[in-house]
């Protein structure tokens, strides 16, 4: 149980991480780690807390936030839920070059890089900085190993939708248009 408590925190799975932890308590009241695996559970449990906190309506901190998802990845350093958490946060907080350089340390990573969710965060990062092709192209990698993944199925088809805009406000501009090409354009942000 002690190794089962173990890698259910390295992945995130904190529920899981507490029953572990009670079982091997259980077993072996008299372990000497039982103290400081009990210190790691309750700060992970803290942080998630706070992040809940942070992001609940009403109460947003996005700032805050992500500095409680990068906590929580010291105890958790596999969970793709804090990690995919720690990527929209950024966003959120309007940190992009930060969010390029967690994702692409995402993709360096072994445990996370060929997680399809991983790589869908990827995709819409790159395409938020600026580079439609290859954001795209990372997003239609994610969909291969995953065809079933919504967030990649969404951005890919905003994508389509955003591009045929600008198509559109591009024709009325080159029109002479330029009041509603203004507009046209900023529909497409």
């Amino acid at each position: 149980y002690k190794r089962l408590f173990k890698a259910s925190l390295a992945l995130g799975n904190i529920a899981q991480a507490k029953e572990a932890y009670q079982m091997a308590v259980q077993l072996d009241p008299s372990d000497a780690t039982n103290k400081k695996d009990l210190e790691s559970l309750q700060t992970v449990e803290h942080q998630q807390a706070m992040i809940e906190q942070f992001t609940s309506e009403g109460n947003t901190d996005w700032d805050r936030a992500v500095s409680y998802c990068s906590n929580i990845l010291t105890n958790c350093p596999a969970s793709i839920v804090h990690s995919c958490l720690k990527c929209e946060y950024l966003l959120r907080s309007m940190k992009l070059k930060e969010a390029s350089q967690f994702s692409a340390d995402l993709m360096k990573n072994p445990e996370l890089m060929n997680v399809p969710v991983i790589k869908s965060w990827r995709g819409r990062i790159i395409i938020y900085c600026g580079n439609e092709n290859l954001g795209k192209r990372t997003l239609q990698d994610a969909l291969r190993e995953d065809p079933d993944l919504l967030d990649a199925q969404k951005t890919i088809k905003l994508l389509k939708l955003t591009t045929a805009k600008k198509e559109e406000a591009s024709n009325v501009f080159k029109q002479n248009q330029f009041e509603q090409a203004i507009a046209a354009f900023d529909e497409c942000l």
